[in-house]
């Protein structure tokens, strides 16, 4: 098994991480459009891959599949893990060529949550839909992951997005929210308010990922509207006259 992972950036280089610990025998490379120490920087080298995983930016997806497309051999399995999949599971069926396979994925996990367990995948869970592949190649790639302890869930593009808005999205809003209120422990945290900070942590210094769920999931519109309608109700049940502050 011979891999190209593109993009060296945090998750790029967390998979590899993971290649080292669960595929020693595999053969991968990090290739990357800048100059960095140890990664290629020619994507003409994709020729020489099997397996290829953009680990890019959401934003970035469509250009690079642009910028791959000549290089890539027939038969050879593009495999995304953008964290909304309707939208490059569209862009590989509208970039790639037709000898070229394609699996639409996510990892739910990042590259702190590995760092926080050792690297060990054992229970996590991890989405997989054959949007073209050979059923062979794809039931192999499916058993392989399952060998490393991922929880592995088949879910069609649509519904991933569907559940994501109202999972991760939902995660991603309040963090960032909660992220301007500058928010700091104190002597006497709850544990509802230590889950809170934590959460602000994870997810509430990264602008980017928020707006690039928003922007290529649908689906998250519509959420970030019953989340605008639902903090003004509050507000103004909370400020009506039912309930006039104390001096």
């Amino acid at each position: 098994m011979n891999v190209a992972i593109i993009g060296a950036g945090k998750f790029g280089r967390a998979l590899a991480r993971l290649f080292d610990k669960y595929l020693p025998e595999a053969s991968y490379a990090l290739l990357d459009r800048q100059e960095r120490a140890g990664v290629s920087s020619n994507l003409e080298d994709i020729r020489q891959f099997g397996w290829i995983i953009p680990a890019v930016p959401i934003s970035a997806f469509a250009a690079v599949l642009q910028q791959i497309a000549p290089f890539l051999r027939p038969g050879s399995t593009v495999v995304d893990v953008c964290t909304v999949k309707e939208y490059p599971a569209q862009k590989m069926k509208e970039i790639l060529p037709e000898t070229v396979q394609f699996v639409a994925s996510h990892p739910l996990f990042g590259p702190e949550t590995l760092e926080r367990s050792g690297y060990c995948l054992n229970g996590l869970p991890f989405v997989i839909w054959p949007a073209r592949i050979a059923d062979a190649a794809y039931q192999k790639l499916k058993e392989g992951l399952k060998k490393t302890g991922l929880n592995v869930l088949e879910l069609p593009p649509e519904e991933h997005d569907r559940l994501m808005a109202r999972s991760q999205f939902i995660t991603l809003l309040t963090g960032n929210i909660l992220n301007r209120l500058n928010l700091n422990p104190t002597p006497i945290d709850t544990y509802s308010f230590s889950t809170l900070l934590e959460v602000c942590a994870v997810t509430g210094d990264d602008f980017g990922i928020l707006r690039d769920v928003y922007r290529f999931n649908s689906q998250s519109r519509e959420l970030l509207w019953e989340f605008e309608k639902a903090a003004t109700e509050v507000l103004k049940e909370l400020k009506s006259k039912k309930n006039p502050p104390q001096d």
